[in-house]
């Protein structure tokens, strides 16, 4: 008992030395519980979101706070946000569209919450959030798992959220694990690192989403070919042999190779959504207000589909070329940043591999969705925000790489 006692006021006094600074320690310790919450509570994340804003807007109140921090995603993210919310006064059904301002769009507040808390140490926050998501990321896979394999579930999911959005958490938390977890052997332990990811792939695989497992192959093989790690291709191979050992996996593979069954319905979003692009452009339908335009629910091979099923799509139709080019404007601004840093010489290895693995992070939520999803999107802003944050901070980061 005492030395459980010990570690943990060892662990007290680190996390006392690295945020000297009472108003940032509570609102970090917040934001390192919310990344550990978004995937088994969507009430518990959102309250805690509420906390961290109320002790965010307190500290800069009693003037404890810095003046506003700027990082090179603030302009495009903050004009994304107005533009989102100016398209509810020119929806279609406002009054289905008012209810996106509490339910949607104060979590997009997030974004700041991250660049306006972390001020000191930024590089080490950053590094136990990622911790942080990744312990969450496992012990989310290893749930999901057992209750495939042990209580007869049909599909993964997590304590809060189906099959899709748990695929759409652990898609992207794999690339934190496989590219910073996995490469960074400093303090942590070798079985760790190698089943963190594995855990991960499990969860993954038996969430049964075809896309999340077409997007898993592609980022392990191509973290594969770039860092020459031949064990990750073992972990391409370990998922197809767990695939064909299982029969339902087995056939679900085989309506991945068929293209027809691969698309379930998303061919007909897409034609649904041609014949509408041309009718608001600038503004579009409105949010929330899928179910009153979408054109085609007769063909619809999956009946009480709510939404688009594609970023992209719903922002444009949604609010029109003023939410949809902000939405680029951030992704442009954010690959460009991040090959303009990751060029800069004199990095530390793990340093690089933070900024690799959020950007992957960041590149695998772009690709395959989640940006509006309650709690992915919860977890992409977090990330970008951080990931914000090192980019605007060229002097902490070459000073950390001196160390």
């Amino acid at each position: 008992m005492d030395r459980q006692l010990e570690l943990l006021r060892g662990l007290i006094g680190r996390w006392r030395t690295m945020l000297p600074f009472g108003c940032e320690r509570i609102a970090v310790t917040l934001l390192a519980s919310i990344c550990f919450t978004i995937i088994f509570s969507t009430a518990v994340v959102q309250t805690l979101v509420v906390i961290l804003t109320v002790v965010v807007v307190a500290c800069h109140v009693r003037g404890n706070a810095k003046p506003f921090q700027r990082t090179p995603l603030d302009l495009p993210y903050a004009v994304f946000v107005a533009g989102r919310i100016m398209s509810i006064a020119f929806s279609r059904y406002p009054a289905e569209s008012i209810a996106a301002l509490h339910r949607e769009y104060f979590f997009y507040i997030v974004f700041f919450l991250v660049t306006q808390t972390v001020r000191h140490k930024k590089v080490a926050v950053s590094r136990t959030m990622v911790h942080v998501l990744v312990a969450a990321g496992v012990l989310a896979g290893f749930i999901g798992t057992a209750k495939v394999l042990l209580f007869n579930d049909m599909r993964a999911s997590s304590t809060t959220a189906g099959p899709y959005t748990l695929g759409a958490y652990l898609c992207p938390v794999l690339a934190l694990a496989i590219l910073f977890v996995l490469r960074n052997k400093r303090g942590i332990a070798a079985a760790w690192r190698w089943m963190a990811p594995a855990a991960i792939i499990l969860g993954i695989i038996f969430t049964y989403d075809r896309l999340h497992w077409a997007g898993m192959v592609v980022m392990l093989s191509l973290v594969g070919v770039f860092s020459r790690r031949r064990r990750l291709f073992y972990m391409v191979a370990s998922g197809f042999l767990i695939v064909l050992l299982f029969p339902s996996l087995r056939f679900r593979l085989d309506q991945t190779i068929d293209i027809k069954e691969f698309m379930a319905g998303r061919d007909v979003l897409w034609r649904g959504a041609l014949q509408l692009a041309g009718d608001h452009p600038l503004v579009g339908f409105g949010p929330r207000t899928f179910s009153h335009i979408f054109p085609l629910f007769d063909q619809m091979p999956i009946k009480g589909v709510g939404s688009w099923h594609n970023d992209y799509l719903q922002v444009y139709l949604d609010s029109g070329l003023m939410g949809l080019l902000p939405l680029l404007w951030i992704l442009a601004v954010t690959m460009y940043t991040g090959w303009r840093v990751l060029r800069l010489e004199g990095l530390k290895p793990d340093i690089r591999h933070l900024l690799q693995a959020f950007l992957m992070f960041l590149g695998v939520t772009f690709v395959l969705g989640g940006i509006l999803d309650t709690l992915v999107g919860i977890a992409f802003r977090i990330v970008l925000g951080l990931f914000a944050l090192l980019a605007g901070s060229i002097d902490e980061l070459k000073e950390a790489s001196e160390r």
